[in-house]
């Protein structure tokens, strides 16, 4: 009798110890599989929203070349040519800049001086020749792409140009030291194209821009069509920012206070891989109060120098959540497999020992 005690009690903990066994060795699949393919997901996800985004900024570009190439040729424009002192021809620029949603719209002669300005105090005179959008134009191309002008470019093209650019930088952890305080510098997208007269013969050329620094609008709009305004546990599911070099000048990205987060910059990290590199970033960052699964893109000027980054972020709790939920539907599964297995245990001891 004892000997079949001691055998049954044997063979149940070896049931018992195969049991372990196994769910640790499945627990600790189960949550490989889950981190690598929660991580897979949210590696593509990110990926894709930063196509999207490019897609949206890159529409707009390219809407303000279609619109600048159409309005070349209206009588509007030939009417500023013909009369470029008129107020009449100034009122009529600015009422087209305003209709197309432009930060400026001015002309330039065939030699890159400015004739007409479409804002107060509608500054004309200076020589542009030098900028590569006028050349191109003025060259016969019509091109379109992503620019710095500097406060003095600014306060030309008129109105509150400069002010709106001028950003000081906050106090930011793990951010690159830098000599100034401040960017006075605007990162803008620009398009230009050449201007003819009925005979063929170049008049000079047209030019559009549109600033970006503390364009919200247009992130905000961005963000809507990437992420469709969707929530997550009380709080936007996505962020979008536009850096000049390595300085937020138009977020969705808000602080504490409920500001947005200008003037706040990137990690040293990023300035290292995406400023200085030229490369793509991707990984999890904290931003202000949240985990975000971050990606973040050059912005190139049409040098193809680097003069920016384009960053998209994804709340990371809602990945953090659904590997929770992976996990305790595993780990459910592996208890309720290990208890019938037990009670089968139970059974087949009772077999064994009338077998013995």
């Amino acid at each position: 009798m004892k000997i079949r005690i001691e055998l049954r009690k044997r063979i149940f903990l070896n049931f018992i110890l195969v049991i372990t066994m196994f769910g640790i060795l499945g627990a600790l699949l189960g949550a490989a599989l889950i981190n690598r393919h929660t991580l897979q997901e949210a590696q593509t996800r990110v990926s894709l929203d930063l196509r999207s985004a490019w897609s949206v900024l890159q529409g707009e570009l390219e809407k303000m070349r279609l619109a600048v190439r159409v309005l070349r040729t209206g009588q509007r424009v030939a009417r500023a040519f013909a009369e470029p002192e008129a107020m009449a021809s100034r009122a009529s620029l600015e009422a087209v800049r305003r209709e197309c949603g432009f930060d400026f719209l001015s002309l330039t002669d065939r030699q890159g001086r400015v004739i007409v300005r479409s804002l107060e105090p509608y500054n004309t005179g200076d020589y542009l020749f030098n900028d590569f959008f006028v050349n191109r134009a003025l060259n016969g191309q019509s091109v379109g792409g992503f620019e710095l002008l500097g406060p003095q470019r600014l306060r030309a093209e008129g109105a509150d140009l400069e002010e709106r650019a001028f950003i000081v930088f906050e106090p930011t952890p793990k951010a690159k030291p830098r000599a100034k305080e401040y960017e006075p510098s605007g990162m803008v997208a620009v398009a230009a194209a050449p201007v003819k007269n009925h005979q063929g013969a170049l008049n000079g050329s047209l030019y559009a821009g549109i600033l970006l620094n503390r364009n919200h609008a247009l992130l905000d709009r961005i963000r809507s069509v990437v992420f469709e305004d969707n929530q997550y546990d009380g709080r936007d599911l996505g962020r979008v920012t536009i850096f000049l070099w390595d300085c937020r000048i138009a977020t969705n990205v808000v602080k504490e206070n409920g500001t947005r987060a200008i003037g706040t910059r990137v990690s040293g990290d990023v300035y290292d891989r995406v400023l200085e590199n030229n490369q793509h970033w991707y990984d999890r960052a904290f931003m202000v109060n949240d985990w975000y699964l971050s990606a973040y893109d050059p912005i190139h000027d049409i040098e193809n120098k680097t003069i920016g980054i384009l960053y998209v972020g994804v709340l990371a709790k809602r990945y953090d959540d659904l590997k929770q939920k992976l996990w305790n539907l595993s780990i459910t599964i592996s208890c309720g497999v290990a208890f019938f297995v037990m009670v089968v245990g139970l059974f087949f001891c009772p077999a064994v020992e009338r077998t013995a």
